[in-house]
């Protein structure tokens, strides 16, 4: 889509882009070779240099005979942090501004919320792919948008203006009647309603598929993005351009009107080319990018002086311009943002870009690298012990076992052939190599507890969480850094959800009756109601043994009874146990009908004495509180009261929670005195027999003696 005001400024804005460009380049050559450096010592790719001349990575030039061992250890010291990463999950709280009710419930729909999104993008594949980049090069970048033809379809009612045939489509589940024509008002100040487009053979409305959309995110590597980097945050920045490569089909598909301005296209910028050589399996030599791809450049520019309303842009070519749109990304209050959100590992004072600390591995590699080429050749050429043979010596050593030689003294000047034994191995080259391991543990802080490579005797999870805490001291900063960064990303996703998603979404997420909640989401932006932050020292067990540690310290500290029946119920499920209920499951299959037939006033709640009452309360007051039970309470129900008037259908509701709760109090009182009596029955069965007293005879009955 070209705008019609910005295409009057395509020349400038591509010279502008080129412009912007060459500024961004400068300074950030250094940081990709660093960061190649350390994806290509993470593939066993350890025995290269990089050409100043040629701008390029190549084999390093070693004689022949000079061995190239690798011993990898800098790939599993990367996958150990990665690991720690992946395990970690940062506590992002959407909490509310106010004690307000509006306020509450707005929080509790943005969790929800943020929860949908978080599976629509498939943030957990979204994580693993994100972790590799941010510990081999300390930066990675996650690109959020929406995209209008994706997610889920609805049926939509085909509809077009008889005055300008401008086409539209209508949701009969929710229209009441034809809309007017906005085409029609906006040009000619006339109103003209529209109407149906109408099937020729069936004679019926015609129905199209419309899709409701879906959040996306994608991983963006340091090399494809380019900004200013001396600006440390990236939200401040005016101008970011991001270089990428797709498929040229891709490209054409996307873009169907430009077929033949669409052709095979790249750039020279040396992050380009290094892109192109991760694909090889071999050294990744710089070859030429294949031929049916395009590198697209996209540009976004915030609103400025020169440019009143932004521009984002796509370039596919010299001078090809695929898009050209004002800036969309805006707050509710009119702030522009960019959708891109910086993960990084290690802040660097001055730059925007971080380090990481496999950056300080790279020369270690190298050194145990050479040391490993070293021991090699020693061994190769003084492990094995020789023969020194004189001049004169008549046989060749054989190396046969029990061969002899034959030699004549008068020939060597008495000297006769000797054996020279090999020459040990230096033990400094051992302790050199165990330095060099060490240093790996110390400069990552990876030692046994995180490799798990020294299993310690845990006897409680309090003593497994202090032992995670401790282990986890080093990748502080780390942790901070990411959980920062996934508020942000949540943050922003939130805001796209509110200004793209239709209320079909809404209520596929908050429920269909839920208008309230929805509305007060909508009216809600992330300067009011709601915020949302991140609680970097809190990360959420991941492994069945920390997760079982955390729920025994919630059982101590009180946090969770487990005398409640519906606690131990949730517990069991989220634990993955829950068939040890599986009566659970018929009773909310029973309490799902009961509130069904109710609804629709086919039958009337009825008490029944098998029922588990608590689970039945706790859903039946849980409904009464929703606004679908609101909308149904003071209309009239198929069932009569006392008086023989129909009764409304939330007293018939209410009701029955009160019979519900008078049975389960029986209930209990009954549990506790069976429980009362038992114990009054164990205690006396305890407690020994007492002796009984012997009758005293009268006293003119006694023997004198």
């Amino acid at each position: 889509m070209i705008d019609a005001k910005l295409k009057n400024k395509s020349e400038q804005i591509l010279k502008y882009t080129e412009d912007r460009l060459a500024q961004f380049k400068k300074g950030k050559q250094s940081w990709d070779r660093l960061m190649y450096s350390s994806i290509l010592m993470y593939r066993g790719i350890q025995w290269f240099a990089f050409d100043l001349t040629g701008l390029r990575f190549r084999l390093s030039n070693q004689r022949r005979a000079i061995p190239r061992p690798i011993t990898n250890k800098y790939a599993p010291t990367a996958n150990a942090i990665g690991s720690a990463l992946l395990k970690y999950d940062p506590k992002i709280v959407i909490a509310p501004q106010t004690d307000t009710l509006e306020d509450l419930n707005t929080a509790w729909a943005g969790n929800r919320i943020v929860k949908t999104i978080e599976n629509e993008v498939n943030w957990l594949k979204r994580r693993t792919e994100l972790t590799p980049w941010l510990v081999l090069t300390g930066n990675c970048f996650l690109f959020s948008g929406f995209d209008e033809k994706g997610g889920p379809v609805k049926p939509m009612v085909k509809i077009s203006c008889p005055t300008c045939q401008f086409d539209s489509l209508l949701d009969p589940q929710t229209a009441t009647q034809m809309p007017d024509c906005p085409e029609c008002y906006a040009t000619y100040g006339i109103k003209s309603t529209m109407r149906a487009s109408i099937d020729g053979r069936s004679g019926k409305p015609m129905m199209t598929d419309h899709a409701l959309g879906c959040q996306t995110t994608e991983v963006v590597n340091p090399f494809e993005l380019f900004f200013d980097n001396r600006i440390q945050e990236l939200q401040h920045h005016q101008c970011v351009i991001r270089i990428h490569q797709k498929n040229i089909e891709w490209a054409r598909a996307r873009w169907p009107d430009m077929q033949e301005e669409l052709q095979p296209y790249h750039r020279s910028e040396l992050s380009a080319r290094l892109l192109n050589g991760l694909a090889n399996i071999v050294f990744p030599q710089e070859s030429a990018p294949p031929a049916d791809s395009i590198d697209l450049m996209e540009i976004m520019e915030k609103p400025s002086p020169e440019y009143p309303e932004g521009f984002y842009c796509i370039r596919a070519g010299e001078k090809i311009l695929t898009e050209l749109v004002p800036f969309k990304w805006k707050t509710k209050q009119g702030e522009p943002y960019f959708p891109v959100v910086h993960f990084c590992y290690d802040k660097v004072p001055g730059s925007l870009l971080a380090r990481t600390p496999c950056f300080d591995l790279i020369e270690k590699q190298k050194t145990r690298n050479r040391i490993e080429a070293l021991g090699e050749m020693i061994l190769t050429r003084m492990s094995a012990p020789t023969w020194l043979l004189p001049k004169g010596t008549i046989d060749e050593p054989t190396g046969i076992p029990g061969g002899k030689l034959t030699w004549d003294p008068h020939q060597t000047d008495g000297a006769k052939p000797e054996i020279i034994p090999a020459a040990q191995f230096p033990p400094a080259i051992v302790a050199w190599l165990d330095r060099v391991d060490r240093d790996f543990a110390e400069l990552t802080a990876m030692y046994e507890v995180n490799r798990g490579e020294r299993p310690l005797s845990v006897k409680s999870g309090y003593a497994l969480q202090e032992l995670q805490e401790i282990a986890s001291d080093r990748n502080t900063g780390l942790f901070m850094n990411y959980s920062i960064s996934t508020s942000e990303w949540q943050q922003q996703n939130f805001e796209i959800f509110r200004q793209t998603a239709p209320a079909d979404r809404y209520a596929r997420i908050l429920g269909q009756n839920d208008a309230w909640t929805i509305a007060k989401v909508q009216e809600t932006d992330l300067a009011g109601g709601v915020d949302i932050w991140a609680e970097p020292g809190i990360n959420q067990p991941k492994t069945a043994t920390e997760r079982l540690a955390h729920l025994e310290l919630l059982i101590n500290t009180g946090v969770i009874d487990l005398q409640d029946p519906l606690q131990k119920l949730r517990i069991a499920r989220e634990y993955g146990v829950g068939n040890i209920f599986p009566s659970a499951d018929i009773d909310n299959q029973q309490i799902a009908r009961e509130t069904d037939y109710f609804k629709r006033g086919l039958k009337p709640p009825l008490l029944s004495s098998f029922e588990n009452k608590a689970l039945h309360l706790q859903d039946h007051m849980d409904y009464a509180k929703t606004s679908e039970f609101e909308a149904l309470a003071q209309q009239p129900s198929p069932w009569p009261g006392p008086d023989g008037q129909p009764l409304v259908f939330g007293l018939v509701w209410l009701n029955h929670i009160k019979e519900t709760q008078a049975a389960l109090q029986q209930e209990e009182q009954a549990a506790m005195q069976q429980q009362l009596q038992a114990q009054q029955a164990a205690s006396q069965a305890q407690q020994p027999p007492q002796p009984q007293p012997q009758p005293q005879q009268p006293a003119n009955l006694r023997r004198v003696a």
